[in-house]
């Protein structure tokens, strides 16, 4: 993961951790989370970026079932929360 600030590129991997999470939405669309969390005292400054690269793969490395996957092929089921408000994307209903 890079933090595109000056430091340009600063890695940040050893402060972030993620987690599978379940969730209750009461919609049929959702019911697991990727939660990206960091430890980092960084803050994106105002109209900054945060570019973030990640890959999840089942323990056998099968394919997922990506038709019941609420964000999949839409960038705006991506939810983004900052303490527990919605930045970006919309929740599922």
């Amino acid at each position: 993961m890079q933090f595109q600030r000056d430091p340009w590129y600063l890695a940040v991997t050893s402060d972030t951790s993620a987690s599978v999470k379940s969730v209750d939405t009461g919609s049929s669309l959702a019911d697991r989370c990727m939660e990206i969390s960091f430890t980092s005292t960084e803050k994106l400054d105002k109209g900054a970026t945060l570019n973030i690269s990640f890959r999840i793969a089942n323990e056998n490395w099968s394919s997922f079932q990506q038709a019941n996957d609420y964000s999949y092929g839409n960038a705006d089921h991506v939810v983004v929360t900052y303490d527990d408000a919605v930045v970006s994307g919309v929740e599922p209903k």
